[in-house]
């Protein structure tokens, strides 16, 4: 098994300028497990401070368009 880097946060900021938004969402994951109804059941979780950084990017690039396609009516 290939020991994969993981990505810097100049590489994250890049790729979310880019909207590269899976390549980050793959690497920023880690599963977590817990004990319910004795069985463990896992589920994937992502940093909050990293899905609010996607979010406000992809709002501002969504404000950009709406504001470029206004100004070409």
């Amino acid at each position: 098994m290939a020991n994969k880097k993981r990505l810097g946060i100049r590489e994250t900021d890049m790729l979310i300028d880019n909207l590269d938004i899976d390549s980050i969402l793959r690497d920023k994951v880690r599963q977590v497990k817990w004990l319910y109804n004795n069985s463990n059941k896992c589920t994937k979780v992502y940093e909050e401070k990293l899905v609010r950084l996607i979010i406000h990017r992809l709002r501002k690039h969504i404000e950009a368009l709406e504001l470029i396609i206004k100004t070409s009516k």
